[in-house]
């Protein structure tokens, strides 16, 4: 598959969930569905590698320290994250503005459960498997390069803006969307030089874990 369609595909699949069906759930299942299938069509078909195999290969593994590596960045990311809100929700985000679009995208209040297994358990494992094992293996570049890094996460923060844009004020979605850069770029710097994904996953969790906290105390609709 040409590498700017697996770059690409999840920011497009996002904008038709988003901005043309305005439906999350769809826009849920379509990016999910792509982060999970494509990567194991092309590992175990196409290249007919075994589980065991493509467990390696992703950097499924891992040692205690990537993991008190990654529970330390994440518990920093949700502090960050937690603290920023605190003092800067009034000009970080219009929250009657932000409730509109949810609205509109047929998100409501009674959905925070699917928005914490969704973030908090599903997306950091198929995001980064895909941005940060995969993909940076069909970019045509050498493993580990700093091209390569820069590429990937390139890519990863594109879908985003997607969604950060329409729902922070300005400049706040453009420093947003430059965060989650320097965040790809961190869990891929992570990633190459452990070739584990276990530190980037667990960090990933609590950062999007800060995520759904600020959802629910300043965001969440009362009713």
């Amino acid at each position: 598959m040409n590498r700017y369609v697996i770059g690409l595909a999840p920011t497009v699949l996002v904008a038709i969930g988003l901005h043309v069906a305005h439906r999350v759930t769809l826009t849920f299942t379509l990016f999910f569905i792509w982060l999970a299938i494509v990567p194991l069509i092309d590992h175990l078909v196409i290249q007919k590698q075994s589980l065991s195999r493509v467990v390696g290969v992703w950097g499924l593994t891992g040692t205690i320290q990537q993991a008190l590596i990654g529970l330390g960045l994440g518990i920093f990311f949700t502090l960050a994250i937690l603290i920023g809100a605190y003092y800067m929700h009034d000009m970080l985000f219009d929250i009657e503005h932000l409730r509109s679009w949810l609205e509109q995208w047929h998100f409501t209040g009674n959905q925070s459960v699917l928005l914490f297994v969704v973030l908090v358990l599903l997306n950091p494992i198929l995001e980064e498997i895909y941005w940060r094992a995969y993909l940076p293996s069909r970019t045509g570049q050498t493993p580990g390069s700093f091209r390569n890094l820069l590429l990937a996460s390139l890519w990863f923060t594109a879908y985003h803006l997607v969604v950060i844009i329409p729902i922070f004020n300005w400049p706040f979605n453009v420093l947003a969307a430059l965060s989650i850069y320097a965040a790809g770029l961190l869990w891929g710097w992570i990633r190459d030089r452990s070739h584990s994904l276990l530190a980037p996953i667990l960090s990933h969790m609590l950062a999007d874990l800060g995520i759904v906290i600020i959802y629910m105390l300043y965001i969440q609709s009362p009713n």
